[in-house]
């Protein structure tokens, strides 16, 4: 397995009912990685930067209406706290 770079090595610890809210959140505050495809499509010409990695790499995705409908029907909920160990 390829080592990450040092910026990468730390764990996130989420305390969330599940719907995914936490997880989405901490994500977008990373770095995307290298030759990711994140990082693919960032490279593209006429790249459209959403300021959301999910979006940039599957624009046509509604990962938001799922997360939204999720804590609707009672599977989670997007109030959470995100706990950061270094």
């Amino acid at each position: 397995m390829m080592p990450y770079p040092a910026q990468y090595r730390y764990v996130r610890l989420l305390r969330s009912s599940g719907a995914g809210s936490g997880l989405r959140d901490a994500c977008l505050k990373q770095t995307p990685l290298p030759n990711s495809q994140l990082t693919d499509a960032m490279a593209k010409e006429g790249f459209c930067d959403h300021h959301d990695h999910f979006e940039n790499t599957t624009p046509n995705a509604e990962y938001k209406t799922c997360l939204e409908h999720a804590e609707k029907i009672g599977i989670g909920s997007s109030d959470y706290e995100l706990i950061t160990i270094s």
